[in-house]
């Protein structure tokens, strides 16, 4: 085995951006090392780059690689898997453990809704990384499960949205708000 692996990991970089960090425990004739993404853990690798290997050591090494703009905000979430694969000077290989990261159009951020609860409406915010001209849908749901109001509005305009209750068919009571965006809950 050209290298061992002490650890790899992926984490976000930004929203769009997945950062690869590995460390060997020792190489030994170790020429490079290929990273790998795929939108399906099973198939569809692709090479996204390389790096060169420290080659000969008995020293743990890091390594890092930027996937850069993986993610265009486009879906309301993405997974994407990523491996490393480890190149002998002989063209031996090993291949790390598949690791995966996702990423949501919401970024690090969160929902927010506010007052809670609410007497005339509520002000809602739901950051969008790429809004783009893309629509969200909310829907009123009550606690029966039946959708009693539906609104669409505008992704640019969801990160300060103020929802007006004095709406026919919403009454005094509990409810439930569903938002969807790309087809996703």
């Amino acid at each position: 085995l050209p290298a061992f692996v002490l650890d790899f990991n992926v984490t976000k970089k930004g929203t769009t951006n997945a950062l690869l960090n590995w460390t060997t425990s020792q190489e030994q004739d170790v020429s490079h090392f290929i990273l790998e993404r795929s939108y399906s853990q099973l198939a569809g690798w692709s090479a996204i780059g390389q790096v060169k290997a420290k080659g000969n050591t008995n020293a743990p090494t890091s390594y890092t690689f930027t996937d850069l703009n993986v993610y265009d905000g486009r879906a309301a979430s993405k997974v994407v898997f990523y491996r490393v694969r480890a190149i002998d000077i002989n063209a031996s290989e090993k291949i790390f453990p598949i690791r995966s990261i996702k990423f949501s159009a919401f970024g690090a951020k969160e929902i927010s809704l506010h007052p809670n609860p609410a007497n005339d409406g509520f002000v809602i915010s739901i950051p969008i990384v790429n809004p783009g001209n893309n629509k969200i849908r909310l829907n009123m749901v009550n606690r029966l499960g039946q959708v009693v109001h539906v609104r669409e509005i505008s992704a640019a305009n969801a990160t300060n949205y103020f929802y007006d209750l004095k709406t026919p068919g919403i009454i005094s009571g509990e409810y439930m708000l569903q938002i969807i965006y790309d087809g996703e809950l």
